[in-house]
């Protein structure tokens, strides 16, 4: 599985349980902007499979830094500085990795 996200609260709490054992085998997180910019989406996927303990097994990357369709609007004001209001990980997390270079390292594989 190969999600891409937003990465805000409610996608976070969906990839939460996905991250957590269940039956899903996911190979990578992408991440683009949203409600946030996709540095600060990128940076709460990055702290999610920390927290979650697969930071070895899940990479995550960036993705589109701006929507294809219609000009990007920060809602942080509506969000939170970060996307994720309330939550706090302490842990500062790995750098996160190129997309294109690690989808087409995973498709081979």
């Amino acid at each position: 599985m190969y999600p891409e996200t937003k990465a805000k609260i409610d996608r976070l709490v969906v990839m939460g349980g996905s991250l957590s054992g269940g039956n899903l085998d996911v190979k990578l997180l992408t991440t683009v902007a949203g409600n946030v910019s996709a540095d600060k989406t990128t940076l709460n996927a990055l702290k999610l499979v920390e927290f979650f303990g697969v930071q070895d097994k899940v990479p995550v990357a960036t993705g589109a830094q701006m929507p294809l369709l219609k000009h990007y609007q920060d809602a942080s004001h509506v969000h939170g500085a970060s996307g994720m209001p309330g939550w706090d990980f302490t842990k500062n997390p790995r750098k996160n990795l190129e997309t294109i270079e690690l989808i087409c390292n995973i498709m081979q594989s």
